[in-house]
């Protein structure tokens, strides 16, 4: 998956927030702190993707489908990782990985990527956790061109918040 215009559309918006949060605070972040807010972001955004999905629900008898939700929860989780795969100068042509049918097991390999990634810092866990990421978002059917047009929604809806000092 070519994700290039993402790849660089992320890279200007991290410039963006780094320049807004250093011009609030007496003291700039230390990147390595700002690397652990970002990872606990990465985590917080995809549980809640995952929460959106509901298939690890089996308590529940009436799962909501709400694809808007789930597609923005996805993009929220993609700002992350992009930001993640810029640091580390991953290539923007990714492959897709499902190494499973069942959307959960797709899930907890994710979560167990992320976190192998966050425990040994390389271009190879990372390059995993995305690929994963991409198949589970294949699983639910949705496309490339999809992936595109929800980044760029969030991707705004960021900006924005950004010039309005959220």
């Amino acid at each position: 998956m070519n994700l290039k215009e993402i790849f660089l559309r992320q890279k200007a918006l991290d410039e963006k927030i780094l320049q807004k949060s250093n011009s609030l605070r007496s003291e700039k972040l230390d990147s390595n702190y700002r690397f652990k807010l970002a990872s606990i972001a990465l985590l917080v955004e995809l549980a809640e993707f995952a929460n959106e999905i509901e298939s690890f629900k089996y308590w529940k008898a009436n799962k909501k489908d709400n694809s808007a939700k789930i597609r923005e929860e996805f993009a929220d989780a993609l700002h992350f990782l992009v930001s993640f795969a810029n640091e580390y100068k991953i290539c923007y042509n990714i492959s897709i990985k499902i190494i499973s049918d069942d959307i959960n097991i797709q899930l907890i390999e994710i979560l167990k990527s992320v976190v192998d990634f966050f425990n040994d810092l390389n271009k190879e866990k990372l390059t995993k956790a995305f690929e994963l990421i991409l198949g589970i978002y294949q699983m639910l059917g949705y496309t490339e061109a999809d992936l595109l047009s929800d980044y760029i929604k969030v991707n705004e809806k960021n900006l924005k918040r950004l010039e309005n000092n959220y």
